[in-house]
């Protein structure tokens, strides 16, 4: 329903907290996103509240817990997406490595 679904976002530096993702509506239907949901330290923190309409651009953020990415190195693969009001669920996998942190600071 969406123009794609896997992601990768490369190197994060580990203090990052939030990700823009656009997406293309390519369902036929008009529908609205009922509830998002994820997996634990990451959510979808703002997404499109009207009707989607077919084939227009939208956005949403994702956010990372801080204390997470504080405290982890290297790669990551998180899914997470939308449940549509006509029972429906749009699906996003995000891949990526958290840079290392060295020893007085971030490089």
């Amino acid at each position: 329903m969406t123009d794609s679904f896997i992601h990768s976002v490369g190197y994060v530096q580990p203090l990052d907290g939030r990700l823009v993702k656009y997406f293309k509506y390519i369902g036929t239907d008009s529908v609205y996103i009922t509830d998002t949901w994820a997996g634990d330290p990451h959510f979808i923190c703002r997404r499109p509240k009207e009707t989607l309409i077919p084939n227009k651009i939208y956005f949403f953020y994702v956010c990372f817990s801080l204390n997470w990415m504080r405290a982890y190195e290297g790669g990551f693969s998180k899914t997470m997406g939308f449940n549509l009001s006509d029972g429906e669920r749009i699906w996003f996998r995000f891949t990526g490595d958290i840079i290392p942190k060295v020893s007085g600071g971030i490089h």
